[in-house]
């Protein structure tokens, strides 16, 4: 199941975060069946009745996985083995939301790709506010997205 999205309106920052943290609870749990519980806290930390939380419908929909047999997986796999050797191309579920799973329920083929090779401790910053991305992690990840999409332009 896909996470659901919640719709919600707030004007006061500091509590974003710890809506933010509970959201990402809700995903990381799979909790759909306590949705009235995760909207009660919401509501609980809002503290505004002009503000609602609701599942968007059809939001509970679930997303075909992406193929991987498709040319364009064969591609990203090549290239993962050609451009980083040893390591093995997976397929894996992230906690976090993207906009692949409305891609594909629209019959777009969308894959997730970490495509900067980063040292753990760089990992850790993603999306903080000392994120970064070391300059040499950054050029192997620019002509790693390059090789994919030359190596499925060639075979197509």
């Amino acid at each position: 199941m896909n996470p659901a999205p919640i719709v919600v309106s707030l004007a006061e920052q500091p509590a974003y975060y710890a809506l933010y943290a509970l959201y990402t609870d809700y995903l990381v749990n799979n909790a759909y069946h306590r949705e009235r519980e995760y909207f009660a806290k919401l509501r609980e930390i809002v503290n505004d009745p002009q503000i609602r939380f609701e599942i968007e419908p059809g939001g509970d929909e679930t997303a075909p996985s992406a193929s991987l047999t498709s040319d364009f997986y064969s591609s990203l796999s090549r290239v993962a083995k050609q451009q980083f050797p040893g390591t093995a191309v997976l397929p894996f579920m992230s906690t976090g939301a993207t906009d692949s799973a409305v891609l594909r329920m629209h019959g777009v083929a969308a894959y997730g790709l970490d495509t900067f090779p980063l040292p753990e401790e760089e990992f850790q910053r993603m999306h903080a506010d000392n994120e970064r991305i070391p300059l040499d992690a950054f050029r192997k990840g620019v002509d790693f997205l390059y090789a994919i999409v030359n190596d499925f332009a060639v075979a197509k």
